[in-house]
């Protein structure tokens, strides 16, 4: 219900700023901000460089990861970043590889590129999750499947009923259909015979 202009209050949502709260800036090929709520304190300034300890501290220490640089050749070069960035780091290899996996499109050629709803991206992650839990509680041993292979195996246990209820209603349409001419009134060689009122025989 509507109230009269006299009597609106303008609204002031509630905001809860987390003590714990800051932006780390890195600088890899170009400056990336990252945002978090998990320092371990409250950081002492607003503005702190990478070699202070206490910022250190804030991010929960410094943690090494390997990367390529141009002046290397034969080994990576370790760098000692915060450990959400090293954490973040980790974890996009992993959501870049369910990426990769989670395409309907792979690299096949004469093939027409379909599109995938919000249902189809989540039932397909899933699968992938799916995929891996099998991978982990097979035994030892056996022969694996891939990933395509475990998709087409899934898709058809779970279209199985569907299938087997439309081959058993196609099976009964059958059974109703219409019988012939022939088999309806016999093989008669007058040139003019009574046929029913249908469609199909007349």
């Amino acid at each position: 219900k509507r109230h009269c202009k006299a009597r609106r209050t303008e609204y002031t949502p509630t905001v809860t700023i987390s003590p714990f709260d800051g932006y780390i800036v890195f600088k890899d090929k170009q400056a990336v901000v990252f945002y978090t709520n998990d320092l371990s304190s409250t950081p002492p300034g607003s503005v702190l460089s990478g070699d202070n300890s206490r910022a250190i501290a804030c991010v929960h220490g410094l943690c090494p990861i390997r990367r390529w640089t141009g002046s290397v050749i034969m080994h990576r070069t370790t760098f000692m970043l915060p450990t959400l960035v090293a954490a973040y780091n980790l974890a996009m290899n992993a959501v870049d590889r369910v990426d990769q996996r989670q395409s309907t499109n792979l690299t096949r050629r004469k093939e027409m590129r379909l599109t995938m709803s919000m249902l189809a991206w989540a039932l397909d992650l899933c699968a992938l999750n799916a995929f891996e839990l099998s991978r982990k509680v097979q035994p030892v041993g056996t022969a694996s499947v891939s990933v395509r292979e475990f998709k087409r195996q899934l898709a058809e246990a779970l279209t199985a009923p569907t299938l087997q209820q439309r081959q058993h209603s196609n099976g009964v349409s059958k059974r109703k259909r219409v019988q012939s001419l022939v088999s309806a009134v016999g093989n008669i060689g007058s040139g003019h015979i009574l046929t029913p009122n249908s469609t199909t025989n007349s």
